[in-house]
């Protein structure tokens, strides 16, 4: 049992600074590039559906300049601020 627990934690423990200094903690281009193109996808998605939300009354519609005119406009009641 010892002799396991020993070898787990000197392994552990230097794994890391093995790695670094292989250079293997970098990713390679084609992982680079699948990562950005992952989140290229996600940000279309999301401003696609931007008008189905704005529709369906969930996200305020027209743009942050527009947002920010919409709360700058005085107010009988207080209101929380909204953000666009």
């Amino acid at each position: 049992m010892g002799a396991v627990l020993f070898t787990l934690l000197v392994q552990g423990l230097s794994i890391e600074a093995l790695v670094k200094k292989l250079g293997l903690d970098v990713p390679e281009f084609p992982d680079l590039l699948a990562e950005k193109e992952g989140a290229l996808r996600a940000k279309e998605g999301s401003l696609a559906s931007v008008g189905r939300l704005e529709k369906g009354g969930f996200f305020l519609s027209g743009s942050p300049p527009a947002c920010a005119a919409r709360q700058s406009k005085p107010s009988h009641r207080p209101r929380p601020k909204l953000t666009c």
